[in-house]
């Protein structure tokens, strides 16, 4: 599998870059990014993105997710806010989840709570984050 498409072969858009935490990298802390990101290794901390948060499969995030759009081929570990979370069949998601859509793919796993949000909480929630900078 490429950085530049999930396990379905959706291509992804990345005009805009790609950061990557790569296979065999472990990075603790917190990550803030608007480029899409592709976590092939361990992140141990908070990602912030303002476009697509790709956790490919034996990707892992120990912490909480804020993404526009989140997918999951890898595992995470936290809470997830994002607009849409899908979970590949690969996928392992064990946390609390809020997004306006939310997918699991045959053998994907979810264990956590799931809260559905309209569009618009997301603007306010960007919004209220913006205003406390």
């Amino acid at each position: 599998m490429g950085i530049f498409s999930n396990n379905n072969g959706k291509e992804l858009n990345v005009s805009e870059g790609v950061s990557v935490i790569s296979a065999k990298t472990y990075v603790k802390g917190v990550v803030e990014t608007d480029s899409m990101t592709q976590i092939e290794g361990v992140l141990e901390g908070d990602i912030k993105c303002d476009n697509t948060v790709h956790v490919s499969n034996g990707g892992r995030i120990v912490g909480n997710v804020v993404a526009k759009t989140v997918f999951v081929d890898g595992e995470v570990s936290g809470e997830i806010l994002a607009e849409k979370v899908e979970i590949g069949e690969k996928g392992r998601v064990l946390a609390n989840v809020v997004s306006t859509l939310f997918v699991i793919q045959e053998g994907g796993l979810f264990e956590g709570n799931k809260k559905m949000k309209k569009a618009e909480a997301f603007i306010e929630y960007e919004e209220t984050e913006s205003a406390d900078v």
